[in-house]
């Protein structure tokens, strides 16, 4: 005979869990791979300065550094060059250092010279 519950309970359990899964795919307290996290960084950072390539735009060089919890990333420009430049110009794609906590996505400056974390950035 089939359990009449079974059902319901397994439907009520989906949906506890999939009210606890973060926008990344992992479960809550879990951590996003650093290549999601830096797809984050990118479109957060790129709504922020009004990236006008594209999701090429920008690259991230993960850091070997940070506090547990965060990724610490360099964003750098794909297109650095102001327009008109020769092609002999020279000159630095840093955008800036960024930290992405790993259990939900939050953005923070990261402070290079202290290695300390900074302000959220929405």
């Amino acid at each position: 005979m089939k359990n009449r519950w079974l059902g319901s309970g397994t439907l009520l359990l989906f949906a506890a869990a999939s009210a606890c899964a973060s926008p990344f795919g992992g479960k809550l307290g879990g951590t996003m791979p650093a290549g999601i996290a830096c797809d984050h960084l990118r479109t957060v950072i790129g709504k922020q300065l009004g990236a006008k390539h594209g999701d090429d735009e920008y690259r991230c060089e993960e850091a070997q550094m940070g506090p547990n919890g965060y990724y610490v990333f360099s964003l750098r420009s794909n297109y650095p060059a102001p327009k008109g430049a020769g092609p002999d110009w020279v000159g630095s794609g840093l955008v800036g250092w960024y930290a992405v906590r790993e259990s939900d996505g939050q953005v923070r400056d990261w402070n290079i010279a202290n290695f300390t974390l900074g302000r959220v950035i929405r």
